[in-house]
C-alpha cells in the first residue's frame, strides 16, 4: 500500500509551515561527457549530485515559518533545516552533518490569488550540498 499524504509537512526544524499541501523533492545526477575523437558511441559518467525541491500551498500570514520564508527569500541565506516529511517520522533534509554548509535557498515565491479561491503561495528551493533521508 501507498504513503498517504495526511502526515506529510515541510517544516523548518520541528516547526511547521503551516498551509503547506504539496511538495515535491527531485535528486540527480549531472553526467558527463566522456567521449573521445574515434568513439562510434558516446560515453558519459556521473560528476556531481544535486537537489531541487518545491513545495505550495495556502497563504497563511499569521504563520510566523511562512513570514520566515519570506525573509530566507529576501536575504538569500540558506535554510540549513527545511524537512520535508513523507509522514510523520521519515523525513528528508539537507544533511548537515555530512557537510555543514548543506542547505536549500528560496529560488522563488509566487503568489496567487483568485476572486472564488483562497490566496497561494508556492516556492521552488535549489539545494546546496547533500541531502539525506531520516528516520523510519
Amino acid at each position: 500500500m501507498g504513503e498517504s499524504g495526511r502526515y506529510a509537512a515541510v517544516k523548518i526544524g520541528t516547526d511547521l509551515i503551516r498551509g503547506i499541501g504539496k511538495w515535491d523533492l527531485t535528486t540527480d545526477a549531472k553526467e558527463v561527457d566522456d567521449s573521445e575523437f574515434g568513439d562510434g558511441w558516446a560515453k558519459t559518467d556521473v560528476a556531481m549530485m544535486e537537489w531541487k525541491a518545491s513545495f505550495s500551498g495556502l497563504v497563511r500570514p499569521d504563520d510566523p515559518f511562512q513570514q520566515a520564508l519570506n525573509a530566507y527569500f529576501l536575504s538569500g541565506a540558506l535554510i540549513p533545516d527545511l524537512r520535508f516529511y513523507l509522514n510523520v517520522t521519515v523525513y528528508f533534509a539537507p544533511d548537515v552533518a555530512a557537510n555543514a554548509e548543506a542547505g536549500g535557498r528560496i529560488k522563488s515565491q509566487k503568489f496567487g490569488q483568485d476572486k472564488d479561491k483562497n490566496a497561494t503561495v508556492a516556492y521552488e528551493i535549489s539545494g546546496s550540498g547533500p541531502i539525506s533521508r531520516f528516520g523510519g
